[in-house]
């Protein structure tokens, strides 16, 4: 038997492993000091409710229309214009 036969088709790796990852549930709680959850579009990690319970414990939430779950990595400039208030302080 191959590895090939043992693993799923995974069209996007990132994806898979944060949709079947086992992750202990967490309660979000506010940050300790002005904090920034930039989102992708769709995020697989943090769902649209969980992302306004994160907002209305003063975290500012962000989220980039169109990106991927890897966006740091795929569209830096992008990130980087989201967050420019912050990096330019």
């Amino acid at each position: 038997m191959t590895i090939a036969n043992l693993t799923p088709p995974i069209v996007n790796t990132h994806t898979y492993l944060a949709t079947t990852g086992r992750r202990a549930e967490y309660a979000p709680r506010p940050p300790a000091v002005p904090s920034i959850l930039v989102l992708a579009e769709n995020s697989v990690v943090i769902s649209p409710r969980r992302a306004q319970e994160f907002s209305d414990l003063d975290w500012d939430v962000r989220a980039r229309a169109g990106s991927p779950h890897d966006m740091h990595v795929q569209m830096p400039t992008q990130l980087a214009i989201l967050l420019e208030d912050v990096l330019s302080a």
